[in-house]
């Protein structure tokens, strides 16, 4: 039988099966240039110096650079480093003060709850108005003061936030009016309805915030635009975005804006809500059970959004990424074209944002 030798020379791996003391002569190798003959057949180890010349340390491998990202990308990013920013500092300062609700409708609720279960406030720290003894009942047992007199509310909250309909807010202005005082912030959540035509109702240098939330607020994913009014400082603007990021993303706007608002953000999930009906009518008709199409259809428009929040890419790119030449989704594309679907969308939001601006002055 040949004699087989194997040599094994600094920097170079060693093999996980020779013997366990050869980890330690590995560091060894590192600092010393020695070369390790293996007799294999012996099962001994010789070691020598190997001349400078015979050693070639093994090259570093290059580090690779990060590719660079658009920057619709990076800013969307930092859009979402922010949010997620301010709501854990929500968390972890409480907010002082009572809050106050007058009307305990579905978003007056849903921002509650979202308040509570953010621990942004404590229970004790809410107090609640309603005409309905069942609507109290409902948030009463959450661990929430409660009242059927809106002018209580308007004694012992700091701040306090309209839930009513639109057409009701002037005479509810009108019943708490003496009770506002100057600290106070009055947070409206009634579409339609301007700081203006609220401050003719109050005390002068009443402070005023306007909102337009929707109703994904009811499940932590709404989308509420926020003016404030000339009397509010950054401190109250503070507030407000801490509130209502515990129930979704904030955008702050000039109240000119609240109208388009609206129209995009505060109709839009009924706009969203035919697109799931349609698209899961269209699976059925081409044979999946309503089941399988109506899930199909809601994720696919969730997936779609969540695509375009993390990416920062424009819509049309995400759309050319999904369509090939001659293919299914440009066939698809193409009839939405020829039946005006971006269109009809386009003049649904200005239908809402004009119905909004239109509500806005004859409430005065």
């Amino acid at each position: 039988m040949c004699q087989q030798r194997v040599s094994l020379v600094a920097q170079r791996p060693l093999h996980s099966s020779r013997p366990a003391f050869l980890s330690k002569m590995a560091l060894d190798l590192k600092s010393s240039r020695l070369r390790v003959d293996y007799d294999e057949t012996a099962e001994t180890y010789n070691q020598r110096t190997v001349p400078e010349r015979l050693f070639k340390p093994s090259p570093q491998p290059q580090q690779q650079q990060p590719l660079a990202r658009p920057a619709a990308q990076e800013n969307a990013q930092a859009a979402v480093s922010t949010t997620t920013s301010q709501k854990e500092k929500s968390k972890e300062e409480p907010l002082s003060g009572t809050v106050g609700f007058i009307g305990c409708g579905q978003m007056s609720s849903a921002i509650l709850q979202g308040m509570i279960s953010s621990k942004i406030v404590e229970p004790k720290q809410i107090i609640c108005s309603d005409a309905s003894e069942k609507q109290l009942a409902s948030v009463r047992a959450l661990g929430v003061r409660t009242t059927l007199d809106n002018a209580a509310v308007a004694q012992q909250a700091d701040y306090i936030i309209l839930g009513v309909k639109p057409n009701i807010i002037a005479s509810v202005l009108t019943q708490i009016r003496s009770h506002i005082k100057p600290e106070q912030l009055l947070i409206s959540v009634a579409a339609g309805v301007n700081m203006s035509s609220m401050a003719a109702l109050c005390p002068p240098k009443t402070k005023f915030a306007r909102v337009m939330p929707n109703t994904p607020c009811l499940v932590g994913s709404g989308a509420t635009g926020v003016a404030l009014g000339t009397d509010a400082t950054e401190q109250d603007e503070r507030i407000v975005h801490r509130i209502f990021s515990a129930v979704g993303v904030v955008q702050h706007l000039q109240e000119e804006n609240l109208n388009a608002v609206a129209g995009v953000s505060g109709s839009g999930p009924a706009y969203i809500f035919v697109l799931i009906e349609a698209l899961a009518d269209g699976g059925v008709r081409a044979g999946l059970t309503r089941e399988v199409a109506q899930s199909l259809a809601a994720n696919t428009v969730l997936g779609a959004a969540k695509m375009v929040l993390q990416t920062g890419k424009h819509p049309a790119q995400l759309k050319e990424s999904v369509t090939s030449p001659g293919g299914t989704t440009i066939a698809a594309l193409h009839s939405l074209e020829q039946n005006g679907f971006r269109g009809a969308v386009m003049d649904a939001v200005l239908a809402s944002a004009s119905k909004s601006a239109e509500m806005s002055k004859s409430i005065r």
